[in-house]
């Protein structure tokens, strides 16, 4: 996945790629597409980051290429989670 950030954020995930720590992602579709309100499909899955070290710079901008190895299976929910 190519990625656009800036050299804070980059030094930030660089770190978490060289811990080779598992992570946990959400991915959530629009709101728009959601039958209830603030409720859209919502993908959840974990794993691990690596960097691809062929990073470009252009105007302050910095350009990676980030791979996820995901090590589960992907489910799915209605929206984000929430603290009860």
């Amino acid at each position: 996945v190519p990625v656009l950030y800036s050299e804070q954020q980059h030094d930030a995930l660089k770190a978490l790629s060289d811990a080779n720590k598992q992570l946990y992602f959400w991915v959530k579709l629009p709101d728009e597409t959601a039958t209830e309100s603030g409720k859209p499909l919502t993908f959840k899955f974990s794993g691990t980051i690596y960097l691809a070290n062929d990073t470009v710079s252009l105007n302050g901008i910095i350009q990676d290429n980030l791979t996820i190895y995901r090590d589960m299976n992907v489910s799915e929910q209605k929206g984000l989670p929430t603290v009860s």
